[in-house]
């Protein structure tokens, strides 16, 4: 890994530059944007409700997610995250 090859410090001040975080925990900018890109995706298809539901089905999932990484010290936030924030999607999709 990254962190191994480098060593932790170093690894602390790349992640720095490309995260929103505190001293616990961070989500990177990738996350974000493929958090956004959910939302607008079920807004612009499906309008203000299916947006809105997705939306906070994300924030859910991010709340979890948060809970794992507070328990386990590193969790990926995507997988649980867009999950949920995919249901709307996929059930608009189909009705």
């Amino acid at each position: 890994s990254v962190e191994n090859i480098f060593g932790e410090s170093e690894y602390e001040k790349l992640i720095i530059g490309i995260t929103f975080s505190n001293k616990k925990w961070g989500v990177g900018i990738g996350d974000l944007t493929c958090y956004s890109m959910v939302v607008s995706n079920t807004f612009a298809n499906f309008g203000v409700i299916g947006g809105v539901v997705s939306l906070f089905m994300i924030l859910f999932g991010s709340y979890l997610s948060l809970l794992m990484t507070l328990r386990r010290g590193r969790f990926p936030g995507l997988t649980i995250t867009l999950v949920l924030g995919f249901i709307p999607l996929i059930l608009l999709s189909l009705l």
